[in-house]
């Protein structure tokens, strides 16, 4: 016999995230796009000029990672690298035109989105349930170091 589990605010936030990851892919394929583009071109659009490692470190990935998919998107036309002139170690990531014509598309499609999901709740009620998000956020690298 089947025990049915108590629900909980991390049960919640666990389907949440499975829901916005499957959401996010197919808002990807939509644009023509792999997923993991998807965090390198909103970063990018926020953050031009930014290197590899800053990417990585906002993703939580590893820097290979992020090589993988910069070589990928450069070769696709999505992003332009130059050296940095001051740092000649650091490589700078640009998004190109056709990069800025997804970033816009992908910020539409988020935007409308967010407005769906928050359509039901108040802006305080919106403002609150973030604040909570963001304390169970802490409080988990609190007691994770490695998170």
């Amino acid at each position: 016999m089947d025990r049915p589990l108590k629900p909980t605010v991390m049960m919640a936030v666990s389907r949440l995230q499975r829901t916005w990851d499957r959401y996010i892919k197919s808002v990807a394929r939509s644009l023509g796009i792999a997923d993991p583009c998807v965090r390198i071109i909103l970063f990018l659009s926020h953050h031009p000029g930014a290197d590899q490692k800053r990417i990585a470190a906002f993703d939580d990935v590893t820097t290979a990672a992020v090589n993988r998919t910069v070589r990928e998107m450069e070769r696709d036309g999505y992003l332009r690298k130059e050296i940095d002139a001051a740092d000649r170690r650091y490589t700078r990531l640009w998004l190109t035109e056709k990069g800025e014509t997804v970033a816009d598309r992908l910020l539409q499609k988020l935007r409308e989105a967010d407005a769906l999901v928050t359509r039901e709740i108040s802006p305080e009620t919106e403002d609150a349930l973030v604040a909570v998000l963001d304390r169970i956020t802490d409080r988990i690298r609190e007691e994770t170091p490695s998170c």
